[in-house]
């Protein structure tokens, strides 16, 4: 089974691999089931988050090889004009890097985000979920919970 396409955004990450899942731990435990994309600007933000909550370089270069080890990194996504506009202009990557890549979920626990999830002008492919309600619908998609 082809595994479905998801982007994290920047909080989520941390909370599966820097955190080690404390906050999502069902989908910490189903994250091997999605094919997880980032890009360069979702990078950026990640390394200069990590670079203030790490005093250890070590444990900020751990986490991003976990992390880049389970995703593939795309090139840098072009602003999609097209797609509503994210209330934080710094969440608007993921939503085009989500959309640009084809992705299924967008997971999330941004408000700013979580509030687009119901906009008609959003592909039909996409859906804009919470790690809780992500963990659901991968138990849903492969069976287990």
């Amino acid at each position: 089974m082809t595994k479905p396409i998801a982007v994290l955004d920047t909080n989520v990450v941390l909370d599966i691999f820097y955190w080690d899942g404390k906050s999502c731990p069902a989908l910490a435990r189903q994250i091997d089931h999605l094919h997880l994309v980032t890009e360069p600007r979702c990078l950026h933000e990640l390394q200069r988050i990590l670079a203030r909550l790490c005093a250890e370089p070590q444990r900020t270069e751990a986490v991003l090889a976990q992390y880049g080890a389970r995703t593939e990194t795309l090139p840098a996504v072009p602003p999609l004009p097209q797609l509503p506009r994210c209330k934080d202009v710094q969440d608007q990557k993921f939503l085009e890097l989500a959309v640009h890549a084809g992705a299924r979920w967008l997971v999330t626990r941004d408000k700013a985000l979580l509030a687009l999830k119901r906009r008609k002008t959003l592909p039909p492919h996409l859906a804009i979920l919470t790690p809780e309600h992500a963990a659901r619908a991968i138990a849903g998609e492969f069976g287990h919970a």
